[in-house]
Order: structure tokens, then C-alpha cells, then sequence
């Protein structure tokens, strides 16, 4: 993705490449930023492992040949023998065909191309390799006992202790798989939510707004015990697309003006927002562009000459900062920044460089006009058109140069919470007649207004 801001030819490339890859059925921007409508076209490929004995066998080291013991392959067996019942059922001239067969096929094929289109279709499929996946083990076994009645010639004794072990290796990888799997999921609502919700809950008016995105509305309602402009339900362009824009931008008069009209008390950051950054470009732009802010973590450290230097890496792509130790007087920091984009054999300086609440220019001729935010164990990459909106700027950059606008009240695991301050607001915002209130004052009423629009 950094590459597409240096070099022409690669930037084309990989607008197309995520134009084909993230082309889903509907063309809603907003549901196309959703993890749940995203594509699944590698399914097939990470079948065995989502659906079979995969998780158990990667997590307890058991040996690699068990994986043919899995559902999935039990299930691929069942289709393959039901197609061939159904063709020799044609071939034959039988009159009659075993419908349940059509029916394991069908729906076989229909939840295949429904999770290859939503990726939340998951369940669907895995009720159909499921089905499948009996059938074809029901099949195997009763073969099975044919061939050993004619090689075993009625000493049936063998064949039970076969069917044993087979059955023995399918239930307990598979259960142990879907054990693993299960052990592995965690509620997203963790002790750094729950404290800010708390915090909210015990420390605003109940008739206060707190602005956040979209996906957490809920538990704001719920735990919190606050209004939000959006939650998980079914919203139209408005009012996400301005939250996304204010989100994404810098702060501007318009900023201040919408933070106005939907009658916004406090606005939340949170870590989870770098994650959802290109959702939120995405939408704020309704498809145009999007940019993300990808994380490097930290691969190396060392030293050279004078320089400390630090090595960001992610997949083929490296980010490097370098800095000398300068002292002035009585006090020992960094000094003389530098910040490299590395991808191959290709290099370009970074101009801007963030840590804590500043920001360096560092002057570099040649330079990408991004800025690099360097933490203590990654470094996020910051293109030129949102190094200065509002999340940049409230979360990684704790609210500087906002802070006539945005006051601090709540810094915790992450989280950050800021009380707008409408006093400081410019006369042209204060006299501002808001266009669409979304506050029905007579009922004290929260109404989002937009829900439903296209």
C-alpha cells in the first residue's frame, strides 16, 4: 500500500487489485466495509482447517496424515458419491432418484457460493459439510464393510475393531478441533471498554451524545447508558458518512458544525480505530479512495556509528528510524530523526515523524509528504491526506493543537475520551442555525436522523 504513494505504475496496480478482490454482490459502500460481507474466495483453501480436524492437529502436534480423517474430507467423499449415484441413476435409466442426494448436492453448492460471496454465510457451509460429511462417512464405512465381508470371509471381528479406530480418529480430531476453535474466541468487549463505559455512565448527563463509530453503538446503550448517532442497526448515508468525515479529516469549521448539529456532548477514540480507518475512508469518500494506516511492529534494533536505529517490518515492507542522542544543558534526547520507507530494492525518506504529542519535520529532500507515528513496539504509516484529521490528531497525537476545541477527561488502557467544548467555538459555528436537530427537546428524544436514506 506505501508503495502506491511513491511509485505510479504500482498504485494503478493495486487500485485494481483491491477493485476485483473486494467486489461483493451488493454495491453498499457502507455494508462492503463490513468483516462479516467481506469476500471468501480462498474458502476451499482454508476449508480443511475451519471446517475439519485442522486446529487440533496444528495445536497438539499430531501427525499430519490425520487430516483424512476430516469432516471436510468425509464431506467431499459424500458429494463425490452422491454425483456418481445420480449419474448412474441417469446412465441406467432408472426411473427413480434418490432426492436426498440432489438435496446434500444442492446445498452443498448453494452455501458454498453464499460464503464465497459473505463470509458471514461461514455457518450455512458448515451445516452442509456437516451433512455431507455424515453421508459420506455413513457411505465409507458400509463399503468398507463389504469389502472386508469378502476379503475376511465372515471373521467380522477385524472389521469392528477397523470401524472402531476410524470412528475413534474422526470424532475425537474433529471434536478436538472444534474444541480449539471455540477455547479460542473471546468477547471483543474487554476490561478497556468496560471501564470507559463505566466511566461514562457514572460521570455525564444522561442526556449527553458521545460520538464513537458505529460498530460499538450498542454496548453504548447498553452499559453506558448514553446515546450514540449510530449502533449496529441499518443506517442510510447519513448520519455514518459524516462521522466517517469527521473521523478522517482535519479538523475545519465543517468539523465544528456537525459536531453541533447532531448536538455531540463527547467524542471517543479508541485503538480499534486503526483497524477500522479504511471502513471509515472508505465510506467518508462513498468508494472513491480509501487509505488505511498500517501497523509494522518491530523486527530489529541496532546500532550504527552515533545512530540508534529501529526496523519496522511488514510481510516485504520495512520502515527504518534512526536517531542520535544530543544533549543540551542538563537534558538528554533524541535529536538529528530520520525515517525510511524500504520496499525491495526501493527506498524513499519519510518526511513527517510523530512521537508522543509531536511532530518533526524533518526536511528530507525527495520525501514521501506521510508521517510515520513511532510507539514502542511498531510504528504506524500515515499517508499524506489524513496525516492531520481528527483520529490522527485526538488519539495518537493526544489531542495537540485541538485542545481549544476538545478537552481530555478520560485517558485509560487506550481509550481516550474528549468533552467537546462549544464555548471556544468560532462566532460563525455559534450562530450557525443547525439544519437537521436530531434532539427532540419536548421528549428528550435521541433521533438519528438520515436512518433509512440512500
Amino acid at each position: 500500500f506505501i508503495a502506491s504513494y511513491i511509485f505510479l505504475d504500482i498504485g494503478n496496480l493495486v487500485n485494481s487489485i483491491i477493485e476485483f478482490a473486494t467486489t461483493i454482490e451488493t454495491k453498499a459502500v457502507i455494508l462492503s466495509t463490513v468483516a462479516e460481507s467481506q469476500t471468501a474466495m480462498d474458502v476451499l483453501r482454508t476449508a480443511p482447517t475451519q471446517y475439519g480436524n485442522g486446529y487440533a492437529i496444528s495445536v497438539f502436534k499430531l501427525p499430519s496424515f490425520l487430516s483424512i480423517f476430516s469432516t471436510y474430507h468425509f464431506a467431499l467423499l459424500g458429494l463425490i458419491l452422491a454425483s456418481v449415484s445420480i449419474f448412474m441413476t441417469f446412465y441406467k435409466k432408472i426411473n427413480r432418484t434418490n432426492l436426498a442426494y440432489i438435496f446434500i448436492i444442492v446445498l452443498f453448492f448453494v452455501a458454498l457460493r453464499s460464503t464465497m460471496t459473505f463470509i458471514r454465510m461461514g455457518i450455512m457451509l458448515a451445516l452442509a459439510i456437516s451433512i455431507a460429511g455424515s453421508f459420506g462417512f455413513i457411505k465409507f464405512i458400509d463399503y468398507l464393510g463389504r469389502y472386508s465381508a469378502k476379503v475376511l470371509k465372515g471373521n467380522t471381528k477385524y472389521w469392528y475393531g477397523i470401524v472402531i479406530i476410524i470412528s475413534v480418529l474422526v470424532f475425537s480430531t474433529n471434536l478436538a478441533s472444534g474444541y480449539v476453535f471455540a477455547n479460542g474466541i473471546y468477547p471483543s468487549l474487554d476490561n478497556a471498554w468496560y471501564d470507559a463505559f463505566i466511566w461514562i455512565r457514572d460521570n455525564t448527563n444522561k442526556s449527553d451524545v458521545v460520538l464513537e463509530w458505529w460498530d460499538f453503538g450498542y454496548w453504548f446503550h447498553y452499559i453506558a447508558k448514553r446515546r450514540t448517532l449510530v449502533d449496529g442497526g441499518y443506517h442510510g448515508r447519513l448520519p455514518t458518512q459524516d462521522i466517517a468525515k469527521f473521523y478522517t479529516e482535519p479538523i475545519t469549521e465543517w468539523s465544528l458544525k456537525f459536531l453541533k448539529n447532531y448536538s455531540v456532548d463527547y467524542v471517543m477514540v479508541s485503538p480499534d480505530l486503526i483497524g477500522k480507518f479504511g471502513a471509515m475512508s472508505k465510506i467518508a469518500n462513498w468508494g472513491k479512495k480509501v487509505d488505511v494506516l498500517p501497523v509494522f511492529r518491530l523486527s530489529n534494533r541496532y546500532q550504527r556509528g552515533d545512530k540508534m536505529l529501529f526496523e519496522y517490518s511488514m510481510g516485504d515492507q520495512k520502515i527504518i528510524f534512526a536517531f542520535s542522542m544530543k544533549t543540551e544543558g542538563n537534558v538528554t534526547g533524541m535529536g538529528n530523526m530520520t525515517a525510511i520507507y524500504r520496499f525491495g530494492f526501493s527506498q524513499a525518506p519519510i518526511r513527517y515523524i510523530g512521537i508522543g504529542r509531536d511532530v518533526i519535520d524533518t526536511g528530507a529532500s525527495n520525501a514521501i509528504d506521510a508521517m510515520v507515528y513511532i510507539m514502542q513496539n511498531a510504528a504506524i504509516f500515515i499517508p499524506p491526506a489524513v496525516k492531520d484529521c481528527a483520529f490522527v490528531r485526538l488519539y495518537l497525537l493526544d489531542g495537540a493543537g485541538l485542545e481549544q476545541y476538545f478537552e481530555k477527561v478520560y485517558d485509560k488502557l487506550g481509550m481516550k475520551i474528549y468533552k467537546v467544548r462549544y464555548d471556544n467555538f468560532p462566532d460563525s459555528v455559534k450562530n450557525w442555525k443547525i439544519e437537521n436537530p436530531n434532539i427532540d427537546e419536548e421528549h428528550d428524544e435521541f433521533i438519528p436522523y438520515g436512518i433509512g436514506e440512500e
